[in-house]
């Protein structure tokens, strides 16, 4: 998929509007472009009175594996860049957590780095099984830049959140739930269905 395509997809379901990460090739890693998507398609939805709930979802194999790693790289080379860089994804999440629709985050494959952090800020997380939640930005002598480290101390606690940043370590399905950075874990392929049903319900 090439950056000419629309990174971020949205669309609704009866009152249930859905927004799609759409870099599947590159893992859904979060670039300016899908932030922008991402921002755009949360007003969009939240202007909709006949919205809701909205449902965050990806295509392709993963969830989203953190932050576009070129982008960056380039981003770093100045601070004006570098601070634009984390505008860009601060607005978007900030306007996803503070939505006045309930988010609902439906996760497969990896949700990594600014994936955990995308996560962090729907108001509900069902997972896929095979899901995996991880840190990952020390692997890469990085902290998290988009509120993570403020957002996943007050999910799973000081202690385990320090482990997390640190290590680089993942969480399978089930213990993403038993830490809190998981509401629900359903089998392949069931969640998107499920979580859409109960939120028709």
């Amino acid at each position: 998929m090439g950056e000419s395509e629309n990174p971020v997809l949205v669309s609704s379901e009866g009152a249930v509007g859905i927004v799609t990460l759409n870099r599947p090739s590159r893992f859904n890693c979060i670039s300016r472009e899908l932030a922008a998507g991402l921002l755009a398609a949360v007003r969009r939805l939240e202007a909709d009175r006949s919205v809701r709930v909205m449902l965050l979802k990806a295509n392709g194999k993963h969830f989203c594996t953190g932050a576009d790693l070129d982008q960056v790289k380039a981003a770093r080379a100045t601070r004006e860049g570098l601070k634009d860089w984390l505008g860009s994804g601060h607005e978007a999440l900030y306007a996803l957590e503070g939505s006045r629709l309930p988010v609902v985050g439906v996760v497969h494959g990896l949700a990594l780095a600014g994936g955990l952090e995308l996560a962090m800020a729907c108001d509900v997380v069902f997972a896929a099984r095979s899901a995996r939640f991880g840190g990952q930005h020390a692997q890469y002598g990085l902290v998290p830049g988009w509120g993570g480290t403020q957002r996943l101390p007050r999910l799973v606690g000081l202690r385990r959140a320090l482990d997390l940043m640190y290590s680089g370590a993942w969480l399978s399905a089930d213990q993403a739930m038993d830490w809190g950075l998981a509401n629900a874990v359903f089998e392949d392929g069931e969640q998107i269905g499920r979580a859409s049903c109960r939120e028709r319900v």
